[in-house]
Order: structure tokens, then sequence, then C-alpha cells
């Protein structure tokens, strides 16, 4: 059943194979449709579920709540992003690096721009448990980025 007409980006939602086949795998998808789309106070576990046909208790047999599911596709948006720099390979010339770096982070979040969004978007609403995992991606991202200055500091 197709969520109603809020999609965000274009044919590709998320990156493949990022998500299982299942129902959670179809839970996380609709949910970063709409998460992308209104923001996290902006859908409630019935508009969740119901793009699935099944009732709003389902989501209680994947996730504990609302908050665990979205703090989930914002750790695994976070990581992705994070895991697009790692596969940047090392330069000798820290320009070449840090270009690198920036062009693989721009096209990351313009093929994916709903996965995006979550990355970065009402990051507010995590417990501090949730945050905590999430800052892991963010720091390890932020520390490629930094890490490729520095290099070119220290060679000039």
């Amino acid at each position: 059943m197709p969520v109603r007409s809020e999609k965000v980006s274009g044919p590709e939602l998320i990156p493949s194979g990022l998500f299982d086949d299942g129902i959670r795998g179809r839970l996380l998808t609709v949910a970063t449709e709409l998460f992308a789309a209104r923001g996290y106070h902006g859908v409630s576990v019935r508009d969740l579920t119901s793009p699935l046909g099944v009732k709003s208790s389902s989501l209680y047999a994947q996730f504990t709540s609302k908050e665990e599911l979205y703090a989930e596709l914002v750790f695994l948006a976070n990581d992705q992003i994070a895991g697009t720099l790692r596969a940047v390979p090392a330069r000798e010339s820290a320009a070449s690096l840090l270009r690198d770096l920036v062009t693989r982070y721009v096209e990351v979040h313009a093929t994916y721009p709903a996965l995006a969004r979550l990355a970065h978007n009402d990051l507010h609403v995590l417990s501090p448990a949730s945050l905590t995992r999430v800052s892991g991606s963010r720091r390890e991202a932020s520390g490629m980025f930094l890490a490729a200055i520095t290099q070119g500091n220290e060679t000039r």
C-alpha cells in the first residue's frame, strides 16, 4: 500500500540493502519517508503503520516506542554518511583528500535527501542514550574532515 503523496526524494529513497526486506524493513522505509517529509512530531504511530496495512500496535513488536524507531533511523542515516566517508581512499595530498571527502558528503546528501534530513533534523527528540549512539557516527565523520585539514596544515 503506497504512502500518500509525501515522497520527498526520487526513486532512491534509501541505499539498496540498508533495511531488511521484512516488516521491520518496510516500517523503516515508510518511517524514513514520513519523518523526512513531516518531521518527528508530524508523524503518528498510525501514520507509520497504516501504509503497511497493520495495526498501530504492530510497531511495538519491532520497536519499544516511536522515539526508538526514529533513533534507529537517525543512527542508520549518520552511520551511512560516515561509511560513505570511510570509503574515501587515503591521499598524499590533503587538498585532494578534503576535496574527495566533501564530494562524497555532498553526493550522499544529494542522492538520499530523506536520509540526510533524518541525519540532521530533530535530534532534540532523542533520548540521551540514543543521542550518544548517534554522536559516535557524527564524530567519526567530523573527525575525517578534521584529519584532512590537520594534514594540510602540517604540510604547509
